[in-house]
């Protein structure tokens, strides 16, 4: 936003101490100005909007409702029952005792809190991916103290 002269408008100078635009203020500062670029953009963005939305209504009317097609009241009541609104429980994880991690990682493992969605990935990230990353690092880390 822009002064008539060019300059950057300062938008601190309208605002009272809540923060909302005083309408004295306003009348001494004065309207902003927008750019014309930034107006093209606005319309030209919800034009396309528009347009797309008009295109999938006219042309593709029978593959939305093909989509949408579980959005109804008993498919809703469904999900609803069914889900779980913590998103926290407490979890004991089997550790495998050939498992080769840090001690303390072990004993945090035996009782902790885990993020529900992230309880299935938890063991394949940690007992899959660990070697794996701790060999690159131990590469990388080679390779640069051999590098000097």
């Amino acid at each position: 936003m822009f002064y008539e002269n060019g300059t950057v408008y300062n938008q601190t100078l309208i605002l009272n101490d809540k923060w909302k635009v005083d309408p004295t203020l306003l009348a001494q500062q004065g309207l902003p100005y927008y750019a014309g670029t930034w107006v093209t953009y606005l319309l030209c963005s919800n034009v396309a909007l528009a347009a797309t939305l008009t295109h999938l209504l006219l042309w593709n009317r029978d593959d939305l409702r093909a989509a949408w097609t579980w959005m109804n009241k008993n498919s809703i009541e469904e999900m609803v029952a069914k889900l779980d609104w913590r998103l926290w429980k407490e979890v004991k994880q089997e550790v495998p005792p050939d498992a080769d991690i840090d001690p303390h990682y072990q004993e945090m493992l035996k009782v902790c809190l885990s993020f529900t969605p992230c309880r299935r990935i938890h063991k394949h990230l940690v007992f899959g991916y660990a070697k794996w990353f701790v060999q690159r690092i131990a590469c990388a880390h080679h390779l640069l103290r051999c590098g000097d």
